[in-house]
């Protein structure tokens, strides 16, 4: 082989050599992508309602993986690898995934409890309206059952804002209003009851 022929053969062996590094070189770009659209799909299923402890480990999968592929920006490209940067896309995927099926599971969870919670309040609502029809009445308690009638009329606003909320599927809110809704309602029923007991406790005396 003749001198033009080996600085031939080197050449093109420096030129694969080189393609190889720089290919290695490169970033898992659509593993990356594929991390990325995990965790915007997480957090498009409202996994910080429905799975926050599970959107976190997706979020910190994610934020080890930039650090990794920053730390490898940092190198100077013939020594950069990718390697880790792929097995950490593969887990941020996993984590995420794991987030979307958690909230998705989470908020089924909530609308079968807020719906049950729905029905019972709109039962107490029944029986605390049929106790204000028969609330006692006479010197000064006009005013207290005034008083309570708008508390009642509070209570109905209340419930149909949760059902609004429901209907929309936001099933926090709603179950947020429905508490509220219940402790007037409670409220009122105590109010009435105890004042039923007090007036019949005069009769007798």
């Amino acid at each position: 082989m003749n001198r033009r022929s080996t600085l031939a053969l080197l050449t093109l062996v420096s030129v694969v050599l080189l393609a190889a590094v720089t290919g290695c070189a490169q970033p898992p770009q659509a593993e990356i992508d594929s991390a990325r659209a995990a965790l915007e799909k997480a957090q498009a299923a409202e996994a910080q309602v429905y799975a926050p402890e599970a959107l976190q480990a997706a979020r910190d999968a994610q934020d080890a993986l930039t650090a990794e592929l920053e730390a490898q920006e940092g190198k100077f490209s013939l020594f950069r690898r990718y390697g880790t940067a792929k097995e950490l896309a593969a887990s941020a995927v996993a984590a995420a995934e794991n987030a979307s099926q958690q909230a998705v599971a989470g908020k089924e969870k909530a609308r079968q409890e807020v719906a049950a919670m729905m029905t019972e309040v709109t039962t107490l609502m029944t029986e605390v309206e049929g106790l204000l029809a028969s609330a006692p009445t006479g010197k000064g308690s006009t005013a207290d059952i005034q008083v309570l009638k708008a508390d009642f009329a509070t209570i109905q606003t209340t419930v149909a804002d949760a059902e609004r909320a429901f209907q929309a599927e936001r099933f926090e809110e709603a179950r947020r209003a429905l508490e509220t809704a219940r402790n007037t309602a409670n409220s009122i029923k105590t109010t009435i009851e105890e004042a039923k007991m007090m007036k019949a406790g005069a009769r007798r005396n």
